[in-house]
């Protein structure tokens, strides 16, 4: 069974969202995705929630999902860059901070250190001036860290930085919300080659931490039906409701996980070609090309069931009867 999310608020349409360890949303035209994601990481805060304004129910265990249940980070690639900026409220920051205090030998360090400065002081100034040095703390110390890009180590490629930093961060986020980590990730796929984005998304499937993505890349979305999403105009395509009809319903006997196989390799081939109008061919190159008849009838049982349109241009020749009275109903 799927879980579902549901978002409930007197200020946005309710929405339902499906949640695996790793999940996807794929981007549509007419759904802001980005609204509800702000505001499910802002409803995950161990401050200024907005859980007085917005109720999370977990709809399969029927209760109310607490904003302390997750601590949220919502991030790009972008905020990732920053994060070699060092500056005090990163988390790269507070993470080379808490190694610090973790190590036995810091204090010690800071001390020796501390002392050759007052002895330097004291090597060149004169008593008759009131000149103090400044203690080397812990954040002295890491104001006086920097990143050095080594380009000889191809960390001028985007991928390069995000593989190196990204696991530094997860940690700091898993410390800081006792393992409750909720990684919201928009558009992973910005800037990476395809091969880049394969390699990324492999990585991003195998944090120690809950992980939502909205992309517009295949190679980011779930790869089972728990984890997928797909939000037209506010609402959510797939759902157990949808995969009931599609297995009550269908013109032959179908088992239920072979349907959910099918759905899910249909919709992370050809996501990206719901919304433009396809041309649907089962003999010629085409914008949806199927073969298998379960591949034709979750395929056109989805376009139907998002309204969206379509050009079905088919070799009906030597099909059975049962198919051939199926495709016909859409011609």
């Amino acid at each position: 069974m799927i879980i579902i999310w549901e978002i409930r608020s007197d200020s946005i349409p309710t929405i339902k969202i499906n949640i695996g360890e790793y999940c996807s949303i794929f981007n549509e035209e007419n759904t802001i995705e980005e609204e509800y994601l702000q505001i499910l990481n802002s409803y995950f805060q161990s401050r200024g929630s907005n859980k007085d304004e917005i109720t999370v129910f977990d709809i399969e265990n029927d209760e109310i999902i607490s904003s302390k249940r997750y601590q949220s980070f919502l991030i790009t690639h972008a905020q990732i860059d920053q994060e070699h900026q060092l500056s005090a409220t990163g988390i790269m920051s507070k993470k080379l901070m808490r190694d610090l205090k973790n190590n036995i030998e810091t204090d010690g360090y800071l001390n020796s250190i501390n002392i050759l400065f007052e002895d330097l002081l004291n090597s060149i100034n004169t008593k008759s001036l009131p000149l103090k040095i400044k203690r080397l703390d812990y954040k002295q110390f890491i104001k006086q860290i920097s990143f050095e890009y080594d380009y000889s180590m191809d960390y001028s490629k985007l991928i390069v930085r995000l593989n190196q930093i990204l696991p530094f961060l997860v940690d700091e986020m898993n410390e800081q919300s006792n393992n409750k980590t909720l990684l919201i990730y928009l558009y992973p796929e910005s800037g990476l080659s395809t091969k880049e984005q394969m390699l990324f998304s492999k990585m991003l499937k195998e944090i120690d931490a809950t992980v939502i993505v909205q992309t517009e890349s295949p190679y980011f979305l779930g790869e089972n039906i728990e984890s997928l999403n797909y939000l037209k105009s506010n609402k959510q395509m797939i759902s157990n409701e949808f995969i009931d009809f599609l297995y009550w319903n269908a013109p032959i006997n179908f088992e239920r996980e072979k349907l959910e196989d099918a759905f899910v390799k249909f919709f992370n081939k050809y996501c990206r070609m719901l919304e433009i109008n396809p041309v649907i061919s089962n003999y010629k190159i085409a914008d949806i090309v199927v073969f298998e008849f379960i591949d034709f009838y979750v395929c056109l049982e989805f376009l139907k069931h998002c309204n969206h349109e379509f050009i079905l241009d088919v070799n009906l020749i030597n099909l059975p009867k049962v198919q051939v009275d199926y495709v016909q109903k859409f011609l």
